[in-house]
């Protein structure tokens, strides 16, 4: 005949062993467990004791923590903030700067040398700007102490305009033509790094651009230095001086 649907009232609370003995309570449990293998409350697969001790243990684990969606946790109205508010901290995000050592600055500016064949303090800001693929000048100022020991300790000048450059590399060209010797460029000395240097006539050239009318001290106390360690002669031209005389010479040949 066979009971119908559902457990009568007068088998609540008791195991399957109470119900059906032993060996049909077992038969009955292998088969339930075959169809809800991997289903099931903790009930059917530990037994009630052991099954409430598992829920205590696993509810102060999770307590206070929200499954789901942030619909399903927030609500729709509050969801869209907290995206709108994640999506703002990403884009705020800034990118990870590389630490500008010495070293680092240095190939960077030999890269744009390479490239552009003089360095200018304009190409300077404008990729300090782009990604920040190089620090700014004031960064490299503040690494090398001046833009003069830049100079001095790498050999690599950056410069206002390419008129400067011009102009010192004219100047040291017209004096190697009219001596016929070579004129050594960035000829390191007693750590510095000198304009030209003559090895045949023992003669340091140095080019005053703008920037050196607010050093002459620094620049007296260096020139002496390299006297006393050389016993050479040093030469020194101004900028402006030499675009005066190069418009004298210009005016008088035409």
């Amino acid at each position: 005949m066979g009971w119908p649907k559902g457990r009568p009232s007068f088998f609540k609370g008791k195991s399957y062993e109470e119900i059906h003995g032993l060996k049909k309570a077992k038969l009955r449990k292998e088969k339930i467990s075959k169809k809800m293998k991997g289903k099931g409350t903790y009930e059917e697969k530990y037994g009630i004791e052991r099954a409430n001790k598992i829920k205590e243990k696993y509810s102060k684990k999770t307590k206070g923590i929200k499954k789901g969606t942030y619909e399903e946790q927030f609500g729709i109205i509050k969801a869209k903030k907290i995206k709108k508010k994640l999506k703002n901290i990403k884009k705020n995000i800034k990118p990870i700067i590389p630490k500008w050592t010495k070293e680092v600055i240095k190939s960077k500016l030999e890269l744009i040398l390479k490239e552009n064949g003089i360095i200018l303090k304009r190409d300077i800001e404008d990729l300090s700007r782009q990604n920040r693929w190089i620090c700014n000048l004031s960064g490299i100022e503040k690494r090398f102490g001046s833009l003069e020991n830049l100079a001095e300790e790498t050999g690599i000048k950056i410069y206002n305009t390419r008129h400067e450059d011009r102009n010192e590399h004219k100047w040291l060209n017209e004096i190697a033509n009219n001596l016929g010797n070579n004129i050594v460029r960035q000829h390191p000395i007693c750590n510095f790094k000198v304009d030209g240097y003559d090895p045949i006539t023992n003669t340091v050239y140095e080019f005053d651009e703008q920037h050196h009318k607010y050093q002459k001290t620094e620049d007296l106390i260096r020139e002496n230095i390299i006297k006393n360690k050389l016993n050479c002669n040093v030469i020194r031209m101004n900028d402006d001086i030499y675009v005066l005389q190069r418009s004298h010479k210009l005016l008088s040949e035409f």
